[in-house]
């Protein structure tokens, strides 16, 4: 019987501790965030500019919610229409009138407006909170028009 040792050789070599792959390829894991005032879009923009600098073929691939946000792109006016229409029509079968809703609808801003002017002139800072406080107006007007 010949020893285990004649067949196997040991060494030690240095590897990554982990291998990050993307797609099947090797792979570097960046995060990073936007600083203070800066969208999310400009600080994705900033970084495929950068990216684009690299030589030797390098790419960049998004990855989880900045993925997500390149893939919806600029559907948020659509949405925001298509609501807007749903709205118009779910107000046309409560109030059973098609000029109705389009008073009630226009009131919304008023609310707002007025509730932005009072805190813009009372000096205070934008916060999450102060932000929640402007749906109460605009839904007072539409809870007083019945």
């Amino acid at each position: 019987m010949a020893p285990f040792a004649a067949f196997r050789t040991q060494e030690w070599d240095e590897v990554a501790p982990s291998l990050t792959r993307y797609g099947g390829s090797r792979a570097l894991s960046l995060s990073g965030a936007a600083t203070e005032g800066t969208s999310s879009g400009d600080a994705m923009e900033v970084m495929e500019s950068l990216t684009a600098e690299l030589r030797g073929g390098h790419g960049a691939a998004w990855a989880d919610l900045s993925y997500q946000e390149r893939l919806a792109g600029n559907q948020a006016p659509l949405l925001y229409a298509l609501s807007a229409m749903i709205v118009f029509l779910c107000l046309a079968a409560l109030y059973e009138s098609w000029t109705v809703p389009f008073a009630v609808m226009l009131s919304v801003p008023v609310g707002v407006l007025g509730r932005w002017r009072r805190r813009r002139s009372s000096g205070r800072t934008t916060t999450c909170i102060s932000r929640s406080a402007f749906l109460p107006p605009s839904a007072l007007p539409r809870a007083t028009r019945s």
